[in-house]
């Protein structure tokens, strides 16, 4: 996502985007040059430059970024997992009520809370 103008863009798109916002927005709107991380505030961007070793960049350079949003991902299945919410998939079915879900632990939670009383008496 542009943290200028909001836009969502994909990895291959977003270094030729930001460039057609000037040096003072970015600045003005608290974003990270080197991952494109978004502060709320002054106080969270300079926490955030503080770090030095900007952990967004290199889970971006490492490829862990959301191919839809540029939301880093700290591994290849948490990507994954986030993609689902962009793409509606939702692999995991309950086999009693056909509800689906995005996530195994979703899923998971859902029969131990909805479902506990069938499977205690099947």
């Amino acid at each position: 996502m542009c943290g200028v103008c909001k836009l969502r863009l994909s990895l291959e798109t977003a270094d030729k985007h930001r460039a057609t916002h000037s040096r003072e927005e970015y600045e003005s709107n608290f974003v990270c040059p080197k991952c494109y991380r978004v502060s709320k505030d002054a106080e969270n961007f300079e926490e955030h430059k503080k770090i030095g070793n900007c952990l967004y960049a290199d889970i971006r350079a490492r490829g862990f970024a959301c191919k839809y949003c540029g939301k880093p991902c700290g591994d290849k299945h948490k990507r994954i997992t986030h993609h689902r919410i962009h793409t509606g998939e939702r692999p995991f079915r309950c086999t009693i009520c056909q509800m689906s879900f995005n996530t195994k632990p979703n899923w998971k939670r859902h029969s131990l809370k909805q479902h506990s009383k069938d499977v205690d008496e099947k």
